[in-house]
């Protein structure tokens, strides 16, 4: 047990806290990207929570904060994607297409629902403007009104905010605060040090928006584009540009997932601190580390959609209750943008959403239409998600690969009888060892055992076994209170542990009941750390709900002595936050060059030779060649070679210390570099493998093929600046990058093909030339491959 002191310094001494609290932390680029996040995050609010309720007449400044800003958040994406996957179907998307068609939806919304008279309202304007033109009213008049109101609206919401914050409950919204910091932190901390992505996928879905932008969807075939629509409807709207909301979105996804855990928690039982509680354990502890939530940081449908799952069950438990049909849309819309983001989502939140409603299940049959509107509910969300992959199929697109897969796969388990299965189960089982084969073959009571002791396993610690006692904790007090008046918070209680439950029988022995395994495990843990970390608060929420009425003395006291035990649980035992992995794949700064250029020069009058990640950066708004292409187009050179590259600026990034490519690192851990690029690189001739593969990756990917590429491509551009220093320059240097700059005359475009002094002729004549290459494996990188002989190359400026 760790000393007060030491915890504190326990906690500073996380890595990510560190560096933040670090001077050399705050560079000019990281100051840079908070001024960019803090920008993106306003714009996000106005556009998709603001200016939503505002035309929803929802208001944000009362007890149904919550309830309004979330209601305004999925029916404005929702609404949003929707509108998008139309534009693009019918080839006319746009940033005018887009406002406009939201303007009429707006329109069409207010005409029907809220009777508006737009025919009264432009006769006003008209009035209005003529009185203006004609001196008889002075605009101010019209304006100040406006300006007052829309100040006082922003006063009401800080008044209302204030007020709610500073109450009996204010310490446990402190703590709510710094936990949600601490969360900020966690999942922002790549996102604010580095422009660069975390994973290769983020590229592939930069480079699908990018496609969507040039009227493009499907371009890979039919996937859930819900994320992709969002984002590029995003950055129309607000001309942030795509890389940067791709930077930024699936981190704030991620914060608003411990946000929602939070809320779900206080609005069903009533409790601040079980709460607390929840947030003490997902946001700062090392409850959900590693792989539990490795990739809660990367901006990827997966992750994006998970947001969604909790809000689908609340305001289906919220229209249960109440019967309002905006609850109702609410919980159709929010279940199927589950679907449309990721299907893997959707497999977690049908489970979660019949948990839930199997303890309300008298509700829905006795209140009378209840049954009927929430089929109707299902039917609109069946319709809202599937439509667009019925309308991509009909218009003649695939499926996209990934998913071509899993349907093949599900549709074989499909067609197979259970006898089948049961016998290719049987067979599985023994080819695996004596120990998998015994539990395979075990007892329903034996796996259950061997199952959740795989989920104690799956987080660290004692974390997994804290979980399972409380999921059972909370089913008894869930059954307690269903003899009592606290009917909802029981049977909430008793839905989420169902279906925590179901989830490990589902996901973990399919195969027990006859079932194809739906998801993978590794991709299942991120939704496992979020259903677990409210199980914790569970448990807290029930009993706190026995004492609402009376004995609060009783209430505040164990309130304050279990906040306290789990926040000293966490400190005092030095089970603060575990730094999670991602990949480096490119230098940060080469991201910051490409807004540069980008911002410099008009669409398409401008061309970047690098390696294949700039390419979903450069899509649609400039072009991109391959830096092995080039690279190869000049080997076995000849003097009648001719290479041009057909646009008025032409950039190349090379690396001076070639990077070795998703090479995982863990969160705030300097970047391990290698040697620079010299002569001796330069010398080396492409690996067979490099020369004959269909795999564009694997120049890049091997360290011996980049080394060998940049060095070549260093010492061409050191040689043809020599040739045309008139029209080449170094355009940015750092110790780990060089990029140069030619400015061509388009009536006169230059040859880029010259004999730089390391272009390799054919493999027999290197292989004369290196005779004690013969016999060895190229592919093979051993330490000493990694460290550098001959001269080594310094910047010329920082």
């Amino acid at each position: 047990m760790l000393s007060f002191n030491d915890a504190l310094a326990n906690l500073s001494n996380v890595p990510f806290i560190s560096n933040i609290l670090s001077k050399d932390f705050w560079t000019p680029t990281v100051m840079q990207n908070v001024w960019s996040f803090i920008w993106f995050f306003v714009a996000y609010v106005l556009v998709f929570v603001v200016i939503p309720a505002r035309i929803l007449r929802l208001n944000l400044c009362d007890g149904n904060l919550f309830d309004n800003a979330l209601k305004s958040l999925v029916i404005s994406q929702t609404c949003v994607s929707l509108v998008v996957y139309v534009l693009s179907f019918m080839r006319i998307y746009n940033t005018v297409t887009l406002v406009l068609a939201l303007i009429v939806g707006v329109m069409f919304y207010q005409k029907f629902k809220e009777k508006i008279r737009y025919r009264e309202r432009v006769n006003h304007l008209i009035y209005d403007f003529s009185d203006i033109i004609t001196g008889q009213r002075k605009l101010s008049l019209i304006l100040i009104p406006a300006w007052r109101r829309f100040f006082d609206s922003i006063a009401n919401g800080l008044k209302y905010f204030i007020k709610f914050f500073f109450n009996k409950n204010v310490v446990y919204h402190l703590i709510c605060t710094f936990t949600i910091g601490i969360l900020v932190l966690r999942r922002m901390y790549f996102a604010l040090e580095s422009q660069s992505y975390p994973t290769s996928d983020v590229f592939v879905h930069t480079s699908w928006v990018n496609f969507l932008d040039a009227g493009y969807i499907y371009c890979d075939g039919i996937y859930p584009f819900s994320m992709h629509n969002i984002v590029s409807a995003f950055s129309r709207l607000t001309f942030i540009d795509v890389v940067t909301v791709m930077r930024f979105i699936g981190p704030l996804n991620g914060i608003l997932c411990g946000v929602m855990l939070m809320m779900f928690i206080s609005r069903f039982f009533k409790s601040p601190a079980a709460a607390t509680i929840t947030g003490l354990v997902y946001c700062l502890s090392n409850f959900g580390s590693g792989a539990l939530v490795d990739r809660m940081f990367f901006s990827l449908p997966q992750e994006f959609g998970m947001f969604f799952i909790f809000p689908t069950a609340y305001f289906m438990i919220r229209f249960i209750e109440d019967m309002d049909n905006m609850d109702g849309v609410t919980f159709a819309m929010a279940a199927s943008m589950t679907v449309s983001v990721h299907f893997y989502n959707a497999i977690f939140a049908v489970p979660l959403c019949i948990c839930m409603a199997i303890p309300f299940l008298f509700d829905i049959i006795r209140k009378k239409d209840l049954l009927w509107k929430m089929i109707l509910a299902v039917i609109l969300a069946a319709a809202i998600a599937l439509a667009p992959f019925a309308v991509g199929r009909i218009l003649g697109y695939r499926w996209q690969g990934s998913l071509d897969w899993a349907v093949s796969m599900m549709s074989k388990s499909d067609d197979k009888s259970a006898d089948q299965q049961s016998q290719e189960v049987k067979q599985q089982s023994s080819d695996q060892n004596n120990e998998e084969a015994a539990e395979k073959g075990s007892s329903f009571v034996e796996k259950s055992i061997n199952s959740f002791g795989w989920m104690a396993k799956a987080f660290t610690a004692y974390w997994g076994y804290m979980v399972l006692g409380f999921t059972v904790l909370g089913l008894l007090l869930g059954l307690v209170a269903l003899l009592t008046e606290q009917k909802t918070g029981g049977k909430v209680a008793i839905g989420l542990c169902l279906n925590m439950v179901m989830f490990n029988y589902l996901l973990m022995y399919p195969d027990y009941f006859g079932l194809p395994s739906l998801v993978a495990n590794d991709r299942a843990q991120g939704y496992l750390a979020y259903i677990a970390a409210i199980m914790i608060g569970v448990p807290f929420g029930v009993f706190w709900l026995f004492f609402e009425k009376k004995l609060r003395p009783i209430r505040w006291i164990s309130s304050i002595a279990v906040v306290t035990a789990m926040a000293s649980l966490i400190f005092l035992t030095g089970a603060t936050y575990v730094t999670s992995a991602y990949f480096r794949l490119t230098y940060s700064s080469v991201t910051e060059n490409y807004y540069k250029i980008k911002n410099t020069h008009r669409k398409n009058t401008w061309t970047i030779v690098s390696t294949v990640d700039e390419l979903a950066l450069t899509r649609n708004k400039g072009w991109h060649y391959e830096l092995w292409e080039f690279i190869f187009s000049m080997e076995q050179y000849e003097p009648t070679r001719v290479v041009q590259i057909p646009t008025e600026y032409v950039y190349f990034i090379i690396e001076k210390r070639p990077l070795k490519y998703a090479d995982t690192t863990f969160l705030a851990q300097p970047l391990e570099l290698y040697g620079r690029v010299n002569a001796q690189y330069a010398e080396e001739l492409m690996t067979e493998q490099t020369l004959r593969t269909n795999r564009r990756s694997a120049y890049y990917t091997h360290y011996d093929n980049r080394r060998a590429l940049m060095s070549k491509a260093y010492y061409w551009a050191q040689k043809y600046m020599q040739y045309f220093p008139d029209q080449m320059r170094e355009y940015y240097e750092d110790q780990n990058i060089v990029i140069y700059e030619i400015k061509q005359n388009m009536f006169a475009l230059n040859n880029f093909a010259i004999d730089y002094g390391y272009n390799t002729k054919t493999i027999d004549q290197w292989l004369e030339e290196h005779p004690e290459a013969i016999g060895k494996d190229t592919q093979t990188v051993s330490d000493s491959d990694l460290v550098v002989s001959g001269t080594d190359l310094t910047p010329t400026t920082a």
